[in-house]
């Protein structure tokens, strides 16, 4: 029982080749870079830079095409405050 559903499984299948699968990336990737574009989100980033490892929260805001972006120190006291529009 157990062996015929396994050849079932694997007989329904079907075989893909790796154009199929660079079209499927292609088309994951235009999807992911349309929402960073389009969406608000926010996360934290680590850089390391000189040795130092420095943690930053990450703001992403789009409105009818206008995109801002903010970067917030989580390192610094003094909390360091980048701000950029596209």
């Amino acid at each position: 029982m157990v062996k015929r559903f396994f050849l079932v499984l694997l007989l329904s299948t079907r075989t893909v080749f790796a154009a199929d699968l660079e079209l499927n990336a292609r088309q994951a990737l235009t999807k992911m870079t349309h929402a960073m574009r389009v969406l608000n989100y926010q996360g934290t980033v680590a850089f390391l830079r000189n040795g130092k490892l420095e943690t930053m929260k990450y703001f992403h805001a789009a409105e009818e095409g206008i995109e801002q972006e903010r970067l917030l120190s989580l390192n610094s006291p003094l909390a360091r405050n980048y701000q950029g529009c596209r």
